[in-house]
């Protein structure tokens, strides 16, 4: 069985808007994983994405600049909605976000683990956004971080690391380029083009389990 990779990434860049719709790529495939990562100039407000299924991995706060960075997660594609659609209440909102898709991924329980209950906000500002490890409960997880802020500065990935996608008005996606081993990972520290309070959380995709194999039986005599 083949192990998880990030297949695509769309960037959506940076609106005034009530709401965001998120465009499925036409390279998913049905079954795969889909990742809705945002960036909000607010606080204080909740989130949900219209369509089904989607499960909120994180939401913070950035209060000091009046930003707000979710993540969602969706397992199992159903390979027909290609359009779902990210609220926040109604209100006019200027945000950017992504919109990732991960193949080979574990269809009914994608997500192994995160860095944290939350993003880690990384103060004072810096040109680093230090994102902290985890623990892979899988051999064969795929590692992805999300780095926002709110200067919008494009950055560059750490040595080992895939830029899946970046723009002027954030996020900052990236993937690890060798497979996590189970157990504990380390964090890592990716560059912002500018100094800059961040908002960074790293997740683990993990492959489907491995299927168990036949016992066979043979007759003496």
């Amino acid at each position: 069985m083949a192990n998880p990779k990030v297949r695509t990434a769309s960037m959506l860049a940076g609106s005034s808007v009530n709401s965001r719709k998120y465009t499925v790529p036409g390279t998913a495939a049905k079954g795969d994983t889909l990742l809705i990562w945002a960036y909000i100039e607010t606080t204080g407000i909740t989130f949900a994405v219209a369509g089904g299924g989607w499960t909120k991995i994180a939401q913070t706060k950035q209060t000091s600049e009046g930003w707000e960075a979710v993540a969602f997660i969706l397992p199992n594609w159903n390979g027909t909605t290609t359009e779902y659609t990210l609220e926040w209440g109604g209100a006019k909102k200027f945000n950017a976000g992504a919109i990732v898709v991960v193949e080979s991924a574990d269809p009914t329980t994608p997500l192994g683990a995160q860095s944290g209950a939350n993003f880690r906000e990384n103060t004072p500002a810096s040109k680093s956004a230090t994102v902290d490890g985890l623990t892979a409960s899988r051999d064969g997880s795929l590692l992805i971080t999300g780095a926002f802020n709110d200067n919008g500065s494009l950055g560059g990935e750490a040595s080992g690391w895939t830029e899946v996608g970046d723009q002027a008005d954030s996020p900052q996606i990236c993937s690890r380029n060798e497979l996590a081993t189970k157990g504990a990972q380390p964090g890592v520290t990716h560059s912002l083009g500018t100094s800059s309070i961040s908002l960074t959380l790293m997740i683990a995709i993990q492959p489907a389990p491995k299927a168990k194999g036949r016992r066979r039986f043979t007759s003496i005599g």
